[in-house]
């Protein structure tokens, strides 16, 4: 049997690195796009979007006067609700309505009571 002819050699070395390459690159690409920070980078522009729509059905309710939505780190990115509301019944509601939007983040709730101790 001859020994491989330089091309040939030159042809080998050349897949190799290209197989190598493209390795490299898929395991990089998925170590990016998989990895926590970035499922929560991408839920903090979505809560980011929401917020208005949040803000918006929290206006139009004088019992809600006292809460406001904003963008939460916590839980992978989330809408957070922040404030106060005069009884458990007011809390209630808003759970409910804020459920009935059906966000595609999560919700941090920081809602309490007037007068409730932190």
């Amino acid at each position: 049997m001859a020994s491989e002819t330089p091309t040939r050699q030159i042809g080998t070395i050349f897949g190799t690195v290209l197989i190598v390459a493209a390795t490299v690159a898929m395991l990089c690409y998925v170590g990016l796009t998989f990895r926590p920070t970035s499922r929560q980078l991408t839920n903090l522009e979505v809560a980011e979007q929401e917020r208005p729509k949040v803000q918006a059905l929290l206006d139009t309710e004088p019992r809600f006067r006292d809460v406001w939505a904003g963008v939460y780190t916590g839980q992978d990115g989330a809408v957070s609700l922040n404030g106060f509301v005069e009884t458990e019944a007011d809390l209630f509601l808003l759970m409910k309505l804020v459920a009935k939007e059906r966000l595609p983040v999560a919700v941090a709730w920081h809602v309490r009571l007037r007068g409730e101790e932190p």
